[in-house]
C-alpha cells in the first residue's frame, strides 16, 4: 500500500513537473517547431545566400563577399561559408533560435581560428536581410559589424550604398581594439607622471 502511494506520488510528481516546463517555455517550443518544422519559415532561412560586410586588412578597410549555405540540422541550422574572393577563408558554424526568436550563432574557421558571434533579428524579412556580428577583422582587432544578407548577388556599389544606410553613413566598422599608450596607466588619485 506505501509502495503505491509512492509510485504514484512519483507520477503525479513527474507530470506535473513536465506540465509546468512546457507551460513555462512554450514561447520556446512554438518558436522552435515553427521554425524546425514549419515549409513556409525554413524556405526563408535554409538557402544559399550572398552575404557582405567590412573588414579591415593591413589597416585597410575592404568588402568581404561571403557565399553561406544555410541547411536544418537536429539542434538549428548549420552554416557553411567560404569566401569569394579567397577560398581559404572557410567557415562552419550554426544558427539556433534563441528565447526571443532570434536567430543566433557561432561561426569558426575550417582552417584557422577565426570565432565570430552572430545574431539575425527575426522573424527573417524577404530578400536582403542584416546581421550583427561580433569577432576579429583580418588584422586581429575585434570589431562589432553589420553583415548583410541577400539571395541575390549584388553589386560593390549597391552593397555599400545599403552598408552605408544601415551604419548613418558611416563608413567604418566599431573597432574596439585595445591600443597601447606610450604613458603607464595612473591609478586614480595618484599624481600623473
Amino acid at each position: 500500500m506505501m509502495n503505491e502511494l509512492f509510485v504514484t506520488a512519483v507520477i503525479s510528481a513527474t507530470i506535473s513537473a513536465l506540465l509546468t516546463y512546457a507551460i513555462s517555455h512554450m514561447k520556446k517550443i512554438i518558436t522552435f517547431i515553427s521554425y524546425h518544422f514549419s515549409p513556409r519559415t525554413r524556405h526563408l532561412i535554409v538557402n544559399v545566400w550572398y552575404v557582405y560586410h567590412r573588414t579591415y586588412d593591413d589597416n585597410i578597410e575592404k568588402l568581404r563577399r561571403e557565399k553561406w549555405n544555410i541547411e536544418p540540422s537536429s539542434s538549428g541550422f548549420r552554416v557553411t561559408a567560404v569566401d569569394e574572393d579567397d577560398s581559404s577563408h572557410a567557415y562552419e558554424g550554426y544558427l539556433k533560435v534563441d528565447e526571443y526568436s532570434n536567430l543566433d550563432g557561432k561561426m569558426d574557421g575550417v582552417r584557422f581560428r577565426d570565432p565570430y558571434r552572430i545574431m539575425i533579428k527575426s522573424p527573417v524579412p524577404g530578400r536582403n536581410i542584416y546581421a550583427i556580428v561580433l569577432g576579429l577583422d583580418m588584422d586581429s582587432n575585434v570589431v562589432a559589424t553589420i553583415y548583410l544578407f541577400s539571395k541575390d548577388k549584388i553589386s560593390d556599389e549597391k552593397v555599400a550604398s545599403l552598408l552605408d544606410k544601415k551604419q548613418d553613413g558611416s563608413k567604418t566598422q566599431l573597432r574596439l581594439c585595445a591600443q597601447q599608450e606610450q604613458q603607464p596607466i595612473v591609478k586614480v588619485g595618484s599624481p600623473s607622471p
